[in-house]
């Protein structure tokens, strides 16, 4: 959901007082009827009424909005997909603090017709730095490969690191692996055993099978 305070009301008056809030001229409620279209909640899916009350709220700088707006260019949600109205108003909710927006133009800029290394690095790091372990982990990725910047092992580890604070799979995985095969530091086979359990406890089946390959060592080296 992407507002969680519907939960807090009984659904059958969630619309209709969403509604006439947002006759009355209301923001928030502009931008929360949009999100009750977007997601199909309490009325049917409708991404055209969804946009115009994003496409209203926006025109007040009203952030979430912003960014669902730029998703649905992205992605061609009602409008044709259009990369330049994404960029454009992804980087408005970006600019205000909007996390994910931060993100997605990150790995937009990464990966897209639009790829620009440089900002690509500048949007991951702005929702790294806010404690996003999804793009903590990209980051780490890129530093970890080193195909589009210079590989930077302690770089790679700092953001692999901070996600693994968050209870992030892939991040502990990859902090096994590193310990694991001794990139940026000491190779630690104890080490790498912890984080792979500590993954595979969260549901990554590959670290699932280094820790019984590790385990299995460890008894044979007994």
């Amino acid at each position: 959901m992407l507002f969680n305070f519907f939960k807090t009301k009984k659904e059958s008056s969630i619309y209709a007082d969403i509604k006439k809030e947002a006759l009355d001229g209301d923001i928030n409620a502009i931008a929360m009827l949009g999100v009750l279209y977007y997601e199909g909640h309490e009325v049917k899916r409708d991404y055209k009424k969804a946009f115009d009350c994003f496409n209203e709220a926006a025109q007040y700088e009203h952030i979430e909005s912003m960014a669902i707006l730029g998703i649905m260019y992205l992605k061609g949600l009602f409008v044709k997909k259009d990369l330049n109205l994404a960029i454009k108003w992804l980087k408005k909710a970006a600019n205000k603090g909007h996390v994910n927006s931060q993100g997605t133009l990150g790995l937009i800029y990464k990966d897209s017709e639009a790829k620009n290394i440089d900002l690509a690095i500048y949007y991951l790091t702005l929702a790294a730095e806010n404690n996003e372990p999804l793009y903590q982990v990209n980051l780490g990725n890129i530093y970890a490969k080193g195909d589009i910047v210079a590989q930077d092992y302690n770089e790679a580890l700092k953001w692999y690191r901070e996600a693994a604070m968050h209870n992030n799979a892939h991040a502990q995985h990859n902090l096994g692996m590193f310990y694991y095969y001794g990139y940026g530091v000491d190779k630690d086979l104890k080490l790498a055993k912890d984080w792979f359990y500590k993954a595979c406890n969260n549901g990554y089946k590959e670290s699932c099978s280094m820790y019984r390959k590790l385990n299995k060592k460890c008894k044979l080296q007994i």
